[in-house]
Formats: structure tokens, sequence, C-alpha cells
């Protein structure tokens, strides 16, 4: 009896101290947070919402040939602020092709949190000291001029082939009526995941639907694919 006492914590002990070992050298941050977007047009201040949960996991630098990285997966939806006549400005997870004035989703809470560290979207301060304290960020954080997301505005909620891409200097000259960004935000939050951008917004429906299947290019050539919207790829 003794012996096969010891021999279960000896058996313990060693998966103990693997899972130990593989936590030390490969870990894990995740966390949630919210994005709200206002705008003011037509004299009014319109916002939107959503919350979106980030999963990082770390390579060691010791391991080739990618030590030193890590792998990041974002679930959630995009922001969608209804901007009544004058359609709906979607606030999307990422935008393609990639460009070096945007910041992703996964991206976003870095950018705002740790300004001092933070350089560009391909220098970003991703390290599991760095995202540990964004986690740990307590209150809103604004998203200043070079931490911004990438908007898009559809004129018609249904008409996803009139959908355009919108920097925030120009939304006036977009959308209209001096229409400006009022705030962008971003706080740590424990509130669940919400999926329902596919009910308020008809063109998506379109996006995901035979014969696009979740990529769609405007005749004006923008590409559009259904992960930009609605992201479930956590691991």
């Amino acid at each position: 009896m003794r012996i096969a006492w010891k021999i279960l914590v000896a058996l313990l002990l060693v998966v103990g101290g693997a899972i130990a070992w593989w936590q030390f050298n490969f870990p894990a941050v995740s966390y949630r947070y919210r994005l709200t977007v206002a705008v003011e047009t037509d004299g009014e201040v319109h916002s939107g919402s959503s919350v979106i949960k980030l999963l990082f996991r770390f390579v060691p630098k010791w391991l080739p040939p990618s030590g030193g990285t890590y792998n990041v997966w974002f679930t959630g939806q995009a922001a969608l602020i209804d901007l009544g006549v004058r359609g709906a400005l979607v606030v999307a997870l990422s935008d393609y092709p990639p460009d070096p004035s945007v910041v992703n989703a996964s991206l976003l809470p870095s950018c705002a949190f740790l300004p001092a560290a933070w350089k560009d979207a391909r220098d970003s301060p991703t390290t599991p000291k760095n995202q540990l304290a964004v986690a740990l960020a307590k209150g809103p954080a604004d998203l200043g001029p070079g931490c911004m997301p990438a908007f898009y505005w559809f004129s018609n909620p249904a008409d996803l082939a009139g959908a355009k891409e919108v920097k925030p200097a120009d939304f006036a000259s977009v959308i209209g009526d001096a229409t400006r960004l009022v705030s962008a935000q971003v706080e740590i939050t424990l509130d669940p995941l919400v999926i329902d951008l596919d009910k308020k917004l008809p063109a998506y429906a379109t996006l995901t639907a035979p014969p696009n299947n979740g990529i769609y290019t405007t005749p004006g050539g923008l590409t559009l694919g259904s992960g930009m919207f609605i992201a479930g790829n956590e691991r």
C-alpha cells in the first residue's frame, strides 16, 4: 500500500512539474476588453461598443526557428454605430489588405494602455509581462490618432456593395454633415461576449451566403472578409 502511495505521489509530482515547466516556458495571457466608439453627425452623438476576447500564447526564445514570437487569437465582433439616416459605421476587427496606419483588434489594448512602449504594429510591446499588465489595467484608456482601428461605412446597412473604408479624418467628406469622431476607448472587462452583428448589419448575411461564402470585393475594389466583422477563432 505504501509503495502504491509513493508511486502515486511521484507521478503527481512529475505531472505537476511538467505542467509548471510548460506554463513557465510557454506562457499564455488572456483577457477581455470593451471597445467603445462615439461619433457625432447631424448634431447628435451616436455610439457603439463590443466586447473582444484576446488569447496570447508565447514561444520561448530558446526554441528555434520562431523563438521569442507569439500567436494571438481574438474572439468577438466589430462594434457597430447606428448613424440613423446616414447608415452605419462599423469598427472592424481588422482590415484587408493590412494598412500600417491601422491597429487591429489584437493590439488595440496594448496601443492604448502602453503608449510609452508602443511604436507601431510591427514593433508592439507584446511580451508576457506587458500583456499581463494590460490584463490588470483599470479604467478606460483613449485611443489616440496613431492608435485607430479600421472603420467601414455602410450608407445602407443592407447593401454590401456600397461599403467604404474611411479614416476618421475623412468622416465629414465621406459620410457628410461634419461627421466627426468624438471618442474611442478601450477598457478591460469581465462582461460576456455578445455576437449579434449579423442581426444589426443585414449586409453581413450577403457576405457569408453563397456565392460569397465569407469573402466579397465591392465594385470599388474593396475586399471584405467575414472575419473582419465576427471572429470566433479562439484556441
